[in-house]
C-alpha cells in the first residue's frame, strides 16, 4: 500500500493497460480518477475499483481538448482535494505509410497522444508545484523507439512525448515533481506485444525486419487483456511512490519478466574534423570513422499497405 493517501489520474483507463494501471494504483492505496471517452468505459472501471474496496470516480472528457484536459484534472482536485499522480495513457491508432496517411488521421493521433499529454501535464503541474511534490508518468512505444514503419503519426507522437517528458523532468524537478516515461510492452520481441496498439498494424513489418513474431489477420480481435504484463501497473505504481523520488527523466520498457532502461538521444560517437570541413573531407574520413559498420539494409516489406482497417483503442 505504498500509495496510501495519494490521488492518481489515469487517462485512457477504460480498458487495456490503462485499466490495469488504474486498478493497480488503487490496489496500492491510491484514490483514482478513471478517464476514458468511450461511453460507460470509465464508469465501469471505477465500479470495479470500488467493488474491490478502493475509491474511484470516472470522467469521460477528452484529453485532446483544453477544456476536457482541465476537467479531468479538476475532477481529481474537486473530488479528492488534490492530484499527486498523473498517468498519461490515452491513445488512438491510425495505420499508414507516410505518403498514404490522411491529414485528419495524422491530426487525430497527434491530438490525443502529444497534445493530450501536454494539456494534462499543463493542467496538473500548477497543483503539483503548489504541493511541492508530484509524479507524472507518460507512455511511449516501440513504434517510436525502433521507428517501426507504417506508424508515422503514432511513432512521431510517442517520440514527441519522450522529449516533452525529458524537458518537463528538468523544469519540474525544482518543485519535487518527477516525470518519467514507460514503454508499456517492452519492445520488439517481447512476449506481451500482442496487446500493443501497434501490433496488428506492424506484424508484417516485424517479419520483414527479422523480428520473430507471427502474423495475425488484420480483422482478428486483439489478444485478451490478461496478457498485459503485471509489470506495467507495478512499475507505474513504484514510479508514483515517494520511494522513487530519485528516478526522473527516464524511459523504462516493460515485458512480462523484464525492465529495460533506455538511453534515447545519446551520442554514440564523436568525430573531430577541425574547422575546414568540406564534403570532400567527409567523403574520405566518414566511411572509416563514424560510418564504419553502417549499412542501408532495405528490408522486403510484403503486403505493407495502409488499406486494411486500423484498430483504435484507448
Amino acid at each position: 500500500m505504498m500509495l496510501t493517501g495519494k490521488v492518481a489520474v489515469v487517462t485512457g483507463s477504460g480498458g487495456g493497460a490503462g485499466r490495469h494501471t488504474a486498478r493497480t494504483l488503487a490496489a496500492n492505496g491510491a484514490k483514482v480518477v478513471v478517464n476514458d471517452v468511450r461511453d460507460g468505459a470509465a464508469e465501469a472501471v471505477a465500479d470495479e475499483i470500488r467493488g474491490e474496496g478502493g475509491d474511484a470516480v470516472a470522467v469521460d472528457a477528452s484529453v485532446a481538448d483544453v477544456e476536457g484536459a482541465a476537467a479531468i484534472i479538476d475532477t481529481s482536485v474537486n473530488e479528492f482535494g488534490r492530484i499527486d499522480i498523473l498517468v498519461n495513457n490515452a491513445a488512438i491508432l491510425r495505420r499508414g505509410l507516410v505518403h498514404e496517411t490522411p491529414i485528419q488521421d495524422w491530426d487525430d493521433v497527434i491530438a490525443v497522444h502529444l497534445r493530450g499529454t501536454f494539456l494534462c501535464c499543463r493542467a496538473a503541474a500548477p497543483h503539483m508545484i503548489r504541493a511541492g511534490a508530484g509524479r507524472i508518468i507518460n507512455t511511449t512505444s516501440t513504434a517510436a523507439l525502433a521507428a517501426v514503419p507504417a506508424t508515422s503519426s503514432y511513432a512521431a507522437a510517442k517520440a514527441g512525448i519522450m522529449t516533452l517528458s525529458m524537458l518537463l523532468a528538468k523544469e519540474l524537478a525544482f518543485h519535487g515533481v518527477t516525470v518519467n516515461v514507460v514503454e508499456p510492452l517492452g519492445g520488439a520481441g517481447g512476449s506481451s506485444l500482442g496487446t500493443s496498439p501497434l501490433t496488428d498494424m506492424a506484424q508484417r513489418v516485424r517479419l520483414a525486419y527479422g523480428w520473430s513474431f507471427p502474423p495475425r489477420a488484420a480483422d482478428a480481435p486483439p489478444p485478451p487483456e490478461a496478457r498485459i504484463p503485471t509489470t506495467v501497473g507495478s512499475l507505474i505504481a513504484y514510479l508514483s511512490s515517494d520511494v522513487a523520488e530519485y528516478i526522473n527523466g527516464q524511459v523504462i520498457g516493460v515485458t512480462d519478466s523484464s525492465l529495460r532502461l533506455w538511453s534515447p538521444y545519446s551520442v554514440a560517437q564523436t568525430l573531430h574534423v577541425g574547422s575546414d570541413v568540406t564534403s570532400e573531407t567527409l567523403k574520405n574520413v566518414f566511411p572509416t570513422t563514424l560510418g564504419l559498420g553502417l549499412s542501408n539494409d532495405v528490408p522486403t516489406l510484403p503486403q505493407l499497405r495502409s488499406d486494411t482497417p486500423s484498430r483504435t483503442e484507448r
